[in-house]
């Protein structure tokens, strides 16, 4: 048997107006199952817009349909994704605070919400946010690596080292990688920690994905040693970190001064006279100051 839309209307007309006093309290289900069929053609076709990345259109799909179905939680959420996207950083907040209102154990709502607080700035504001998404019962292994990796990075940048350290220990053991340890690294050497810090920094060398950031972490634990007068690792340092990249001038500068501190004064001469006669060598009034 086939019915009219027509005739779905008037059932939903009549159901309404013949409603009891409490069932007008609690909207009818009538009601909801026709502004699901109303938004649905819009939500499907965003997610269409969204797979071949047309952003603008898909906002305003996702718009149409929220219009129809507020309540659709889904929708919501791919809302705040696609604005984000589009760096439409005050509307992610906007419709974020819609998703934590519905629920306040939303991933999504939490991340994307911190995430636009931060691009804007409102840095403590979007800790809180990072934070609450970490300590989510249920959250997913890489949207937790992914609040715990900002908190831990917001923490370096503001010289919160004891903080930062907590973060990136609570991180998942899958995360551990070039990034964590030489972050941790950093940390440690901030707090005085050498020990801890060196194996870190070496760790974080064994790892590295590329050349730029071996030499990276290479001069980190270079300054780290020459900062703790340690100058027979600093020249162990500058001579590994030379085998990556001979031609750096800075390096061969370093080991000549290293070389000058352990009274090799040959080695600490041939050094400074490489750094002269390199085609990278120093500026001019470095020359002046030898």
């Amino acid at each position: 048997m086939r019915f009219s839309f027509g005739l779905i209307a008037y059932a939903i007309a009549t159901a309404t107006v013949f409603a009891s006093p409490s069932s007008e309290r609690q909207e009818n289900p009538v009601v909801q199952e026709l502004q699901r069929f109303r938004a649905y053609p819009h939500l499907d076709r965003a997610y269409q817009l969204i797979d071949e990345d047309r952003l603008v259109e898909a906002k305003e799909e996702l718009a149409t349909g929220l219009a129809f179905d507020p309540g659709n939680a889904q929708a919501r959420e791919s809302l705040v994704i696609v604005l984000h996207r589009l760096a439409d950083y005050e509307a992610v907040i906007r419709e974020a605070e819609f998703v934590v209102a519905a629920d306040s154990r939303s991933a999504v709502g939490l991340l994307y919400r911190g995430m636009a607080r931060q691009a804007l700035g409102r840095l403590e504001a979007a800790e809180e946010d990072f934070l609450a998404a970490s300590e989510l019962s249920d959250i997913g292994e890489d949207e937790k690596t992914m609040a715990l990796d900002t908190l831990a990075d917001m923490a370096i940048r503001q010289g919160r080292y004891a903080e930062a350290l907590d973060y990136l220990d609570r991180l998942p053991a899958s995360s551990h990688g070039f990034s964590f340890s030489y972050r941790r690294g950093v940390a440690l050497d901030a707090l005085g920690e050498v020990v801890q810090a060196v194996s870190s920094y070496r760790e974080a060398i064994g790892v590295a994905p590329g050349v730029s950031e071996r030499m990276i972490v290479s001069k980190s634990l270079v300054d780290l040693f020459r900062r703790n007068g340690e100058f027979v690792q600093a020249r162990e340092a500058l001579l590994e970190a030379l085998d990556i990249d001979p031609e750096d001038v800075q390096l061969m500068q370093s080991l000549g001064e290293v070389s000058y501190r352990l009274g090799d004064d040959a080695e600490a001469i041939r050094r400074t006279l490489s750094v002269l006669q390199s085609p990278q060598g120093l500026s001019d009034s470095d020359r002046y100051a030898l």
